[in-house]
Formats: structure tokens, sequence, C-alpha cells
């Protein structure tokens, strides 16, 4: 059953796929509340940057899917 959204909820409760739940894993480093805290941080820094849902986000971050180099972002510890 889908429950209409309420904007003033305070449990977010939902059936994370096999998919989700990896995602969230890795940004927690194994943690799944550390992972959804991130990937929460992560959105905020995306907006206080310019960043809107509307937007490709391969174009904002200047990512081109056709190459396998990436831009590299100041303080990254990708590498």
């Amino acid at each position: 059953m889908v429950y209409p959204c309420q904007t003033n909820t305070v449990w977010f409760k939902r059936k994370l796929d096999d998919a989700d739940r990896k995602i969230i894993l890795a940004a927690g480093s194994g943690n799944l509340t550390d992972g959804w805290h991130h990937l929460l941080e992560t959105y905020q820094k995306l907006w206080e940057l310019g960043y809107r849902p509307r937007n490709d986000l391969y174009d904002f971050l200047g990512a081109d899917m056709q190459t396998s180099e990436k831009p590299v972002v100041g303080g990254s510890d990708a590498f």
C-alpha cells in the first residue's frame, strides 16, 4: 500500500532492493545508517553548488560517460 507524501514525517521506512542496499552500504563503509547520512550530506553539497534534480548529473559534474577519464575533484581520496 502506498501512502501519500507527508512532508512532516519523522520516520522513513521503505524496503530496499539489492542495488539500493549496496549503494547505501558502500557509502557507509558497510553501515546502512552512516551510508544514509553520507548520501544526505552529498546531496546537500550538490544542492549548495547549484545542482537541482532537473539537471543532468553527469553534465553538472563534467563527467563523460563515453570515456574512462573522470574529472579530478579537489580533496578527493578516490585514488
